[in-house]
């Protein structure tokens, strides 16, 4: 596999999934050569120790942006002949360059996780739809996918991501097909990204990295699909479709900052939206429960940890309508059928 992320605002999102993957096909065994290709003044990272030789790292420096062709295409051949997969670490402006992406399997776009980030790319899949209309990029190459990183939640996170971006490519009107990976990269504490720089391996870097790689393969197996069905993802981990749910593994920190987001945006008149509520587990036969504070029970579907139909116990409820949705510590739950045997008011 040959694959080459591209940074949107910034490098640290495109170096961070380079890396995971990397790491990831090494850890599974799989030599490759990690390429990152970068301009004179930006800075070089620092030196690598990995835990075994299966990733060779491969730092190029340019002068210009059109010097980078042929040095980059000689050391993906060169990689690639010695039976070695390889991934890419580029600057967002290199997306626009077609010698080089006519050698990857797959081309990703890394968005992290502010507006502005997604903003960017959008502007990215706009100046690639007028380079393929004034005849200066070659029409036969496929779109680039987009990475959502920074932002843990499993699959739910996924399709937010997905629908966010199509909604902001509606509106500055790209040109080129909004593709979006199903998976998502966890924002990373600091231990984790030392780690992870120094050639060192964390459980949770390898676990999203695994996610990345069957993805990844997904689509290099069908270069101009529109999305990833479970189907073909599923098939890529190596397990029956109907049975792959991508797992919520939050921490506690990452969830008080989506709740803290989301009791400010209920607080100020944004509750969720029917889009949110679509993707949201639902609980059904639910009742308000007691504990040291507020919590549902009900049977629930649709949750990344949870079989559907399981009785369950909330974490602790922060805010609800009493109707349609309830956002506790972990998430927001769509609100089906209240249970018959209880009137318990929520406000």
């Amino acid at each position: 596999m040959i694959c080459a992320f591209f940074g949107t605002s910034g490098r640290v999102d495109a170096t961070h999934s380079a890396m995971i993957l990397s790491d990831v096909l090494a850890a599974l065994g799989e030599p490759v050569t990690l390429i990152r290709c970068r301009l004179e003044g930006e800075p070089a990272l620092p030196p690598r120790a990995p835990a075994d030789g299966s990733v060779a790292m491969c730092e190029q420096v340019f002068g210009t942006f059109e010097g980078c062709t042929v040095p980059t295409v000689d050391a993906i051949e060169r990689a690639s002949d010695a039976g070695r997969h390889v991934v890419l670490d580029m600057p967002g402006a290199w997306l626009r360059d077609p010698a080089v992406r006519k050698h990857v399997d797959v081309a990703v776009l890394a968005v992290g996780p502010a507006p502005l980030d997604e903003f960017a790319a959008c502007q990215a899949l706009t100046r690639e739809a007028q380079d393929r209309a004034d005849g200066s990029a070659g029409n036969g190459l496929a779109p680039p996918w987009l990475l959502g990183c920074g932002r843990g939640g499993g699959g739910t996170t996924g399709a937010a991501f997905a629908r966010t971006m199509a909604r902001l490519a509606a509106g500055t009107d790209p040109g080129m097909p909004v593709r979006a990976l199903p998976v998502t990269l966890p924002p990373l504490t600091y231990a984790e990204a030392s780690h992870l720089v120094g050639g060192d391996r964390a459980a949770r870097t390898l676990a999203a990295g695994v996610q990345l790689l069957a993805a990844l393969r997904a689509v290099s197996r069908d270069p101009l699909a529109a999305s990833i069905d479970a189907g073909g993802l599923a098939a890529a981990i190596g397990v029956e479709a109907g049975t792959i749910r991508l797992m919520d593994e939050r921490r506690i920190d990452e969830r008080l900052r989506d709740l803290a987001d989301g009791l400010g945006a209920i607080r100020d008149g944004h509750g969720p939206s029917t889009a949110e509520l679509g993707e949201s587990p639902r609980l059904d036969d639910w009742s308000v429960g007691t504990a040291p504070v507020r919590i549902l029970t009900g049977r629930v579907y649709g949750h990344p940890n949870i079989p559907d139909g399981r009785r369950v116990t909330t974490s602790a409820l922060y805010a609800t309508d009493g109707v349609s949705f309830a956002r506790t510590l972990s998430r927001t739950y769509a609100l089906g059928r209240q249970a018959d045997d209880t009137a318990t008011p929520l406000h």
